[in-house]
């Protein structure tokens, strides 16, 4: 698959904490900065902001990406598959000596 880098500084779409077109359940998430599998990626970007990097996978007919987030001093792996989150990933616990 073709991989691509993209620093996430050329996105500036400002997406709404909650929407009320999103369930409930969603929405109660997002207000509390919390993300799960099957959220789209403006649900996240609502629940966490916007990732440091994006690292954009396209082949076999299937739009991947993987989003690195740093949360209280983790690095955290978001993996989509077409716009939808599928797996969430410690990395690395860049607090700890």
């Amino acid at each position: 698959p073709d991989k691509k880098n993209v620093p996430i500084s050329g996105r500036d779409k400002i997406i709404p904490k909650t929407d009320p077109t999103w369930p409930e359940a969603i929405n109660n998430l997002i207000s509390k900065g919390k993300i799960t599998e099957g959220m789209t990626e403006n649900q996240v970007r609502a629940a966490w902001g916007e990732p440091g990097w994006i690292i954009r996978q396209d082949g076999s007919g299937v739009r991947g990406e993987e989003w690195l987030v740093m949360v209280d001093g983790n690095l955290i792996e978001l993996f989509f598959e077409e716009g939808i989150l599928r797996t969430v990933r410690l990395s690395q616990n860049l607090t700890s000596p």
